[in-house]
């Protein structure tokens, strides 16, 4: 997912009673297989996320509590695989489990201030301790019940592809056996990458043993970088073109599009803003409105791709200038009208991440689910 803008609890969970039985191609035990799928991250972080899954479950097929996180003491002698936390998931749970929802509670490689691949890496080279790994995943879900497991392992070395390729192999042949699911996060990209994080995903390699991949359409602008659009609709139609040329994606590419924002100073810090928190600081700021005008962000840094549809405004506090970009249903619906043209492709969309978004953003995606 994105750059974390705040450390991530992860919450345990304890009950079961996942759908049992189903065909060899697990891929069709989602609800709707043949429908048009949509899914979202939910974050224990934020109680507006719990509160949104439960305003909107009906518009989904797919939910990902970020509930685990890879230990990073996990070679540590008697620790456990996952750090978890308990929370309100029994709520989240039982909800899901009476309206068809299926959950994929999400993994992360989280470190103290961004994915960490020390540990995973290590785990994935050594096909000892791989196979422990997949061993330990396929125990969870079983324990408790899920229908499966969503893997968002970041920030690997390229040099782990072929690692990584083999991990989602056996990880998802493990899961099929038992009628589970696997969703894997990937990173965007408009061509073939060999830098780090991208580098490690083979893209055509990973959709032949997971159910879903989960292509993260965003981030373009982050924390640390300057200010703009996170996720430019030109950027948008050009991953969808590289992918179109990969035939293994058919039908389980899912679109990664944001909910959250950026709030950024002018040092390249930034912290997430949803799109209320984005209207509450207008308010504060006594600002009448957003632009959605990006003519004069041109800048060689964003690798060519300005076409904004995302509303953004500048202020000044008592700490220096502040440029918040962020999301809202018009800018969504943009980006669903270059998904449309890509329909062949694509088998749904999944939102980084519940709590705080546009409520109007929900008519739009129950509109464009009907139609699709």
């Amino acid at each position: 997912m994105v750059k974390r803008l705040a450390v991530c609890l992860f919450l345990l969970l304890g009950v079961s009673g996942c759908r049992g039985g189903g065909p060899t191609n697990a891929t069709a035990l989602w609800p709707g297989a043949n429908g048009f799928h949509v899914a979202a991250w939910l974050v224990p972080y934020d109680a507006r996320s719990a509160q949104s899954f439960s305003n909107n479950f009906s518009a989904l097929d797919e939910i990902n509590p970020v509930w685990y996180n890879l230990n990073p003491l996990y070679f540590t002698a008697r620790s456990a695989p996952f750090v978890t936390n308990p929370g309100y998931q029994e709520s989240i749970l039982t909800l899901a489990r009476n309206h068809g929802v299926s959950v994929l509670p999400t993994i992360q490689n989280w470190g103290v201030r961004n994915f960490d691949p020390a540990i995973i890496s290590k785990i994935i080279h050594d096909p000892g301790y791989r196979a422990k790994h997949v061993a330990e995943i396929v125990a969870l879900v079983a324990e408790k019940g899920y229908d499966g497991i969503d893997i968002d392992y970041e920030g690997l070395p390229a040099s782990a592809r072929q690692s990584f390729t083999a991990f989602i192999h056996e990880l998802g042949t493990a899961l099929h056996r038992r009628q589970k699911l696997l969703s894997v996060a990937v990173y965007a990209k408009t061509a073939e990458a060999s830098w780090d994080g991208a580098g490690a995903q083979d893209w055509a390699a990973l959709a032949g043993h997971a159910d879903l991949l989960k292509v993260m359409v965003y981030d373009y602008h982050w924390a640390g970088f300057h200010a703009g659009p996170l996720a430019p609709v030109d950027w948008l139609e050009a991953v969808l073109e590289y992918a179109a040329d990969i035939p293994a994606l058919r039908q389980k590419l899912v679109v990664g599009l944001p909910f959250y924002g950026l709030k950024w100073r002018s040092d390249g810090s930034a912290s997430e803003v949803m799109y209320r928190d984005a209207l509450q600081l207008m308010a504060d700021h006594a600002i009448d409105g957003a632009s959605r005008s990006d003519s004069g962000h041109i800048d060689p840094a964003c690798r060519g791709y300005f076409q904004n549809v995302e509303p953004h405004f500048s202020f000044a506090d008592g700490e220096g200038d502040v440029t918040v970009y962020y999301q809202d249903q018009i800018a969504l619906l943009k980006r669903l009208e270059v998904i449309r043209r890509y329909r062949h492709l694509v088998r749904g969309i999944t939102f980084w991440r519940l709590g705080g978004e546009d409520p109007a953003s929900w008519t739009q995606i129950r509109q464009f689910k009907a139609g699709a």
